[in-house]
């Protein structure tokens, strides 16, 4: 199963994430997996972890929060085609392989991890 995390608002490229890089730290440091340039993001903001198949996304207390489908969360599972946003950054949920639905329109090359 791979993750990929499509930007909403067209700035920047897919990101995707093989399972055997997870957890991936998503945050505004450049030492996290996945830097983001979005003063709404907190330093270490969140974890994406696949686990037994499933997608799950950690808030580490962020102040912004961490969102799935407009909902505010600490800890929850994602779904192909659930919007995630982390700060003022938007992203669609896909997956790619076992079983998982597909939602592949990816206009750019990816960013590998």
């Amino acid at each position: 199963m791979t993750i990929t995390l499509l930007p909403v608002n067209g700035v920047g490229q897919p990101v995707r994430i093989p399972p055997e890089r997870c957890p991936v730290l998503v945050g505004r440091s450049l030492t996290t997996d996945i830097p983001l340039g979005d003063p709404w993001v907190s330093h270490c903001h969140c974890s994406i972890d696949a686990v037994d198949g499933a997608v799950l996304v950690r808030d580490f207390g962020s102040s912004n929060g961490t969102w799935i489908n407009g909902a505010r969360v600490r800890e929850s599972l994602l779904l192909p085609g659930d919007r995630l946003r982390i700060g003022s950054s938007e992203f669609i949920l896909s997956i790619q392989g076992s079983g998982a639905e597909r939602h592949e329109l990816i206009p750019s090359p990816p960013i590998w991890l």
